[in-house]
C-alpha cells in the first residue's frame, strides 16, 4: 500500500491513494516528458544523485480516491486522512493517531508554495492551518515535507520530559 504525498512519484507504484483534486494534476505530472522537464529546472545541486533516481520500469499507477476521515491501519496503526489545501488543492496530511505524529507533506514546511497553477489562494492555506492549530491536542509532533524531514518539529512544550 503506498500513500500518495508527494504526486511526481506515483509511477513507481501499482496503486496510490490520493485526493480526486490532485489525480489529474499527478498523472500529468508523471508523463515521461514532464517528469523529464522537472529534473532539467531543478537548481544546480537539488536534483536527485543517480543512485537515487527510480530505476524500474513506471507502472500504469491505479489512483485509489481518499478523502478526510480517511482511516488506514498499517502495521497496527491508525492512519488518518485530513485535507490540507493549499500547496494543492488535494493536499492531504496524515495522522498516525495513537502515537500523534502529523505527517504534513509540502503542508507544513520551510517554504510552502503557493504560486504554483494549482495552488489555492492564501486565504484557503491560511484555513488550513487554522484548522491544524485547532487540532494539537491531536498530535505531539510535525513530520513535514521531503525536504525539511530533518527538521521535525517536535512541540517540545507538550512533551514529558
Amino acid at each position: 500500500m503506498v500513500i500518495l504525498i508527494m504526486p511526481g512519484s506515483n509511477y513507481q507504484f501499482s496503486e496510490v491513494y490520493i485526493h480526486p483534486a490532485d489525480s489529474a494534476a499527478a498523472r500529468q505530472f508523471n508523463l515521461p516528458g514532464a517528469r523529464a522537464s522537472s529534473s532539467k529546472n531543478m537548481q544546480q545541486g537539488n536534483a536527485p544523485a543517480e543512485n537515487e533516481l527510480f530505476k524500474g520500469k513506471p507502472f500504469n499507477t491505479t489512483m485509489i480516491p481518499v478523502s478526510e476521515g480517511h482511516l488506514f491501519r498499517l502495521g497496527g496503526r491508525s492512519i488518518k486522512v485530513i485535507e490540507a489545501p493549499g500547496h494543492t488543492p488535494g493536499e492531504i496530511c496524515l495522522l498516525d493517531v495513537e502515537n500523534k505524529l502529523l505527517f504534513t507533506g509540502d503542508n507544513n514546511n520551510s517554504l510552502v508554495w503557493l504560486f504554483l497553477q494549482n495552488c489555492k489562494p492564501l486565504h484557503e492555506y491560511l484555513a488550513t492551518l487554522e484548522k491544524q492549530a485547532a487540532m494539537m491536542s491531536h498530535f505531539t509532533t510535525i513530520f513535514p515535507d521531503t525536504v525539511d524531514l530533518c527538521l521535525l518539529i517536535s512541540l517540545t512544550t507538550r512533551l514529558p520530559v
